[in-house]
């Protein structure tokens, strides 16, 4: 009996250690570190949506809609890339780490298996009922929670990030905010850029 239940843990645990290593690959295909961006503009445009731990704030949303969405868009995600690799479809080397077939491709080849799910191409047959008639919809989105993740406060709750909203507090101001100049929520604060700021000064 115990090793049987040993055996159970080792898959869940391989299972979540999968999704995570797949959302990891896909916000860092989305919002990659841009080195050359921090020599020219200064060391915090550096980071990239891994650096603020986007891959988290991706899994608990999906997971805030439907419970195991994540694990389903993963898998989803897997299968795409396999099947994106069985065809000669992808443009870069494939590197097999045992994170799985997305975690697998190149960054850009990341973003071409997206596109072809979005184009329905790619289907998971192993996908689990509830989801069949939404992950479609959750294809489209996945970009965009990626972005709202990254430039929101999510990053600045620190260590409080992974507990209910009500119980989160922003530790710190996120360095995503500083990237684009904006100053934090401030009660009857209009933001403009620094072209705008510039114009009104003259």
């Amino acid at each position: 009996m115990d090793s049987e239940l040993n055996g159970e843990d080792k898959v869940l645990d391989y299972t979540l250690k999968q999704t995570k290593e797949t959302f990891e690959a896909f916000v860092e295909a989305v919002i990659p570190r841009s080195p050359k961006l921090a020599e020219q503009y200064g060391n915090i445009q550096y980071y990239g949506a891994l650096d603020f731990l986007i891959d988290e704030y991706l899994i608990i949303t999906l997971n805030e809609y439907h419970p195991d969405l994540a694990e389903a868009t993963a898998e989803m995600l897997n299968v795409a890339a396999e099947k994106l690799i069985l065809r000669n479809e992808n443009r870069e080397p494939v590197h097999f780490n045992g994170s799985g077939n997305f975690s697998a491709l190149a960054p850009n080849d990341r973003l071409l298996a997206l596109s072809l799910l979005k184009k329905y191409q790619y289907t998971s047959s192993h996908l689990l009922i509830p989801f069949e008639n939404i992950f479609f919809n959750i294809t489209d989105n996945l970009i965009r929670i990626t972005m709202m993740g990254y430039y929101s406060e999510w990053f600045g709750y620190g260590m409080t990030r992974l507990k209910m909203p009500n119980e989160r507090i922003l530790e710190f101001y996120p360095l995503s905010w500083n990237q684009v100049g904006y100053p934090g929520p401030v009660p009857g604060h209009v933001f403009k850029n620094s072209q705008e700021q510039k114009e009104t000064q003259v």
